[in-house]
């Protein structure tokens, strides 16, 4: 049975096979995602009588309920949801052949057309809304009577600075140093600022460069945060080798959440 399959493949990843206890994280994620729609579908006789009968029309037919039970809950199922879900689905099925539940291994594939990159997009920020929270954040900055919201206030303003400009990810942006934001210039003479990303921070562990397409607009607001930052913490500099987002108590962890920091402001 479809719930049988899970059991083993899920022992299969713990204690069966690996003792080590390595990849949890995607194990937890395909066992909420079983738990939540998998199971739903496929455990149901009625959607599939058999393990071994499963096909790839089962598949779309899958695909289909998906998007029913995503409008019934007045959602919407993004191409990028569905894909990581059948990328899952994939893994279990081939699992599935291994072990022969299944003599044939069906086609998975995401039926829908793939949308551009833009509209694949999670976070959406239009000009208007980006000035906006540009400028209040500014006022608060400035203004706001207490010591601690004005330089967070600054931080959450160099944090969507640098975001927006070259769309560096926050757990990237948790592991840059001073010393990885350089000032360089083209073979135009124009100004532009590149920001190292380490390998241990990048999504694909490839180290990287992210060009801030602002002229040097990214740099200035850096140096002006590390500025505030020097008078916030009393000290004379701060070292090129410093995290850029590093903790300014010692209570708190190793660098500023940034999320928590948002929605603070929000």
């Amino acid at each position: 049975s479809w719930n049988s399959l899970i059991k083993e493949w899920e022992y299969s990843r713990t204690a069966g096979h690996n003792p080590s206890g390595k990849g949890k994280t995607y194990t937890a994620s395909v066992i909420q995602t079983n738990r939540v729609y998998f199971a739903p579908f496929f455990s149901n006789p009625r959607n599939l009588p058999h393990i071994a009968l499963f096909r790839s029309s089962h598949v779309l037919d899958y695909v289909l309920w998906r998007n029913l039970e995503a409008q019934r809950l007045n959602r919407t199922l993004s191409w990028n949801t569905l894909d990581q879900e059948l990328d899952k689905l994939k893994a279990l099925l081939g699992f599935a052949s291994n072990q022969g539940y299944i003599t044939v291994l069906p086609k998975v594939e995401n039926p829908w057309s793939k949308p551009p990159r833009y509209l694949r997009s999670r976070a959406k920020v239009d000009k208007e809304l980006y000035q906006r929270t540009m400028d209040a954040l500014q006022i608060d900055a400035t203004e706001h009577r207490q010591r601690n919201s004005r330089f967070y206030s600054l931080t959450l303003r160099t944090v969507i600075k640098m975001i927006s400009s070259c769309g560096i990810r926050v757990r990237e942006i948790h592991h840059v140093k001073f010393k990885h934001v350089r000032l360089e210039i083209d073979e135009d003479g124009r100004e532009f600022t590149l920001i190292h990303i380490p390998a241990y921070s990048a999504k694909n562990r490839e180290s990287r460069e992210a060009i801030c397409y602002d002229g040097a607009n990214t740099w200035k607001a850096i140096q002006r945060y590390k500025m505030a930052r020097c008078a916030f913490l009393d000290e004379p500099n701060i070292e090129n080798d410093a995290l850029l987002l590093g903790a300014v108590n010692s209570k708190a962890r190793d660098t500023i959440d940034i999320t928590s920091l948002y929605k603070w402001f929000l």
